[in-house]
């Protein structure tokens, strides 16, 4: 027989003109003075951030529990300025060696995940949103 897991949601950052977090309480410090822009939805908002100025979210309650289980991280991005460098998405780190920093990046407009040393490479190449 298959066992079906419960979907059990351990966080969720809506950005919807703040960093807070919906289930955990797992909520983010903006850096560098974000601002928001109305969604794509036509309600909402999204948050925007510009490497440039070095803006980012910074989640520091805890480490999500990501070792020996299955998850999924998703991420919408609305990319409007790609030069083909590096930037974060997503990451986790309890140390920076191999298996234990796990990031999500855009390098060289494509995705790339990894644990520290075993990036793997997505096929897509992103373009930009203008």
């Amino acid at each position: 027989t298959t066992t079906t897991a419960a979907f059990i949601a351990i966080a969720f950052w809506p950005f919807d003109n703040n960093a807070l977090e919906l289930y955990n309480g797992l909520d983010g410090t903006l850096s560098g003075l974000p601002s928001y822009t109305t969604s794509f939805l036509g309600y909402g908002a999204a948050i925007n951030l510009d490497q440039s100025l070095s803006q980012f979210v910074s989640i520091t309650s805890m480490v999500i529990p990501l070792n020996s289980r299955s998850f999924t991280i998703e991420a919408w991005i609305y990319p409007i300025g790609l030069t083909g460098g590096e930037y974060g998405i997503f990451g986790q780190c309890q140390s920076t060696s191999t298996n234990l920093c796990l990031h999500f990046t855009s390098r060289n407009n494509k995705l790339y995940c990894g644990f520290y040393d075993n990036d793997v490479e997505g096929a897509t190449t992103l373009t930009m949103n203008v």
